[in-house]
């Protein structure tokens, strides 16, 4: 997705299918010159049809500072890990 138009379409469906909250924890970040990289977990807590559950995957992030600030350039993550 690109663009704040794309990642609030993504959260709402998100929202839609029942995710109730999102915690993540970062477990390893390095910063080299003008770009870090972030290697957490994230738990999904998820209500489907009134039940509730945890999901938990693995993410990895690149930030990229720009403006004086620290721009969120590239994620992935999966549940499969």
């Amino acid at each position: 997705m690109t663009g704040r138009g794309g990642i609030q379409a993504f959260w709402q469906g998100t929202i839609d299918s029942g995710v109730r909250a999102v915690a993540l924890q970062t477990d390893d970040l390095v910063v080299a010159g003008g770009l870090a990289r972030e290697i957490g977990t994230v738990t999904f807590a998820i209500q489907p049809g009134g039940g509730a559950e945890q999901t938990t995957a693995k993410f990895v992030v690149v930030w990229r500072w720009q403006d004086s600030d620290w721009r969120w350039h590239t994620d992935i993550w999966n549940t499969d890990a």
